[in-house]
């Protein structure tokens, strides 16, 4: 995610959790990450179209590299 994306969902973020929680915002782009990640794979698996198959797992492959990301930029969050 780029600077003004970011800054874009924190601002947005902060806005309707009515209080500034960006303590918070890694544990939303993990969740939303998670979602997206299996929605595609569900999608993929579903579809008889062997392009959307593709594009499907192509997705599902950014959103684990995000969850990836999100969890080596937030080794405090795997703490139980």
């Amino acid at each position: 995610m780029g600077n003004d994306s970011a800054e874009y969902l924190r601002r947005r973020f902060t806005k309707y959790a009515g209080k500034e929680s960006t303590d918070q915002l890694p544990y939303f782009l993990l969740a939303y990450s998670t979602f997206r990640d299996a929605y595609c794979q569900m999608a993929a698996h579903a579809t008889q179209d062997s392009a959307e198959q593709v594009r499907l797992e192509q997705w599902s492959q950014f959103y684990r590299r995000k969850m990836q990301g999100v969890i080596d930029s937030s080794p405090s969050m795997l703490r139980v």
